[in-house]
């Protein structure tokens, strides 16, 4: 999944957690149905998102290059090449033969890595050698020979469809990924509309609950795609602190203020979060 993306599905994952939070935050904890469903809608995209990049894994369009690769390297060293050496032998030693002016030029090695162009020239072999086919048997060739062949160059003729589809497949799940974020986008500001006015309306509690829905929602820079990039999203459950006392909050201020306390931070490792460069979905 390209950086981009990843960011923009990030930041729609947190604001999926913090919306199926047990409990959710006071001001959120009755919402409309409507509200509810728009909660519902927003991870069904995040998991159709998840099954479009398991199709955008470039390893997916490697694999075929490389079986592509294969398949045109076999036609060459195992067929053309000895089938060309094999004519060449039969032109000297059959000099009384009725054979054709050009025969050595019947097996054409194409200087292009083109695959068109080899599967051509292996095809105009096919065609050109069968008439002859006793004469390299009689050299030493399979009798299967020209089966063989002709399998060798169907293969390279499957591998370079499956390279195309595979990579037809990863440019269309980069297009879909891209409509699917820009409809999590719109989702995420409507669920913005509800979570704000509720969140005004409830002076005690909406504040602290506004504050973690604009953390939720802010799409941070990331470094590089993290392993549960494309894990599905489950609801969490968060347990309340509880408040307290004065005599332990004095007691903690006294122990912070003498004994010093390396930060911890809680972003996932792949996110750097750094306000100058922050964006809002």
């Amino acid at each position: 999944m390209e950086l981009r993306q990843l960011n923009a599905l990030e930041a729609a994952r947190r604001v999926y957690g913090f919306l199926t939070t047990t409990p959710l935050p006071p001001p959120l904890a009755t919402m409309d149905p409507s509200f509810t469903q728009l909660v519902q809608t927003l991870g069904t995209l995040i998991t159709s998102v998840d099954t479009d990049a398991a199709t955008q894994i470039p390893g997916n369009t490697k694999s075929q290059i490389a079986a592509r690769n294969g398949a045109a390297k076999t036609l060459r060293s195992t067929y053309l090449r000895p089938l060309r050496k094999v004519a060449q032998i039969i032109l000297k030693s059959n000099a009384g033969v009725n054979l054709s002016p050009g025969f050595p030029s019947l097996i054409h090695l194409p200087e292009t890595h083109n695959d068109q162009a080899l599967v051509a020239a292996a095809n105009a072999v096919v065609q050109n050698i069968t008439p002859y086919k006793d004469l390299f048997i009689a050299k030493g060739m399979p009798a299967t020979f020209l089966d063989q062949f002709t399998a060798a160059v169907n293969t390279l003729v499957q591998s370079a469809e499956s390279q195309r589809s595979a990579k037809t497949s990863q440019v269309s799940a980069t297009a879909d990924i891209d409509r699917l974020l820009k409809e999590i986008r719109d989702t995420i500001h409507l669920l913005d509309i509800n979570v704000v006015r509720e969140c005004k309306a409830d002076k005690e509690n909406g504040p602290a609950a506004d504050a973690a829905w604009v953390s939720a929602k802010r799409i941070r820079r990331a470094t590089t795609p993290t392993p549960s990039s494309t894990a599905t999203p489950k609801p969490t459950t968060t347990v309340s602190p509880t408040p307290a006392s004065p005599a332990t909050s004095a007691t903690a201020a006294t122990s912070s203020a003498t004994t010093p306390v390396a930060s911890q931070s809680t972003a996932p490792s792949s996110i750097t979060s750094t306000t100058p460069g922050e964006s809002h979905a």
